[in-house]
């Protein structure tokens, strides 16, 4: 009898987890091929007034002002002539949920390099002037995966 039961509960806990599953990729909708870069242009172009661009990322890609603001730690990092390279990754991820109405996008980077030889970082500090250093920025990352939910598209 507890043989019996214990049949009873694994095959009605696996269909379950089937029925979970199948929802899950019901609302997941994907409208191209991660592989196919040409698709993925032309899905931003039409559903979000992006301009179709073709060719890699330029390398390096330059700024001339950024800024970084860390309230957490209630500074600010500003940037001049800001470079960042190795921007040419790859796509990972690419689909719609259609319960979230949300695209998703996931790239990976390898190498990414970011440098700025004119940054200034400023130390808000309450009732007081702020700290300010100026500094060089370097940052050296070996492997990075980036989602990136957008929340300008629209899907309709």
């Amino acid at each position: 009898m507890k043989i019996l039961l214990c049949l009873a509960i694994f095959f009605i806990g696996s269909n379950c987890q089937q029925s979970v599953t199948k929802q899950k990729e019901n609302r997941i909708v994907r409208p191209c091929s991660t592989s196919d870069i040409d698709c993925i242009r032309r899905y931003f172009g039409d559903h979000a007034q992006c301009r179709v661009t073709h060719g890699p990322v330029p390398d390096p890609m330059y700024f001339k002002h950024t800024y970084a603001f860390l309230p957490a730690a209630n500074m600010t990092l500003t940037s001049d002539d800001f470079y960042r390279t190795n921007l040419n990754g790859r796509i990972e991820e690419f689909y719609i949920n259609k319960e979230t109405d949300k695209l998703l996008i996931a790239l990976e980077f390898k190498n990414l390099t970011i440098y700025s030889n004119n940054s200034y970082l400023a130390y808000h500090r309450r009732a007081k002037e702020p700290i300010i250093n100026k500094t060089t920025l370097r940052i050296f990352i070996e492997r990075i995966i980036n989602e990136m939910p957008s929340k300008f598209i629209s899907l309709n």
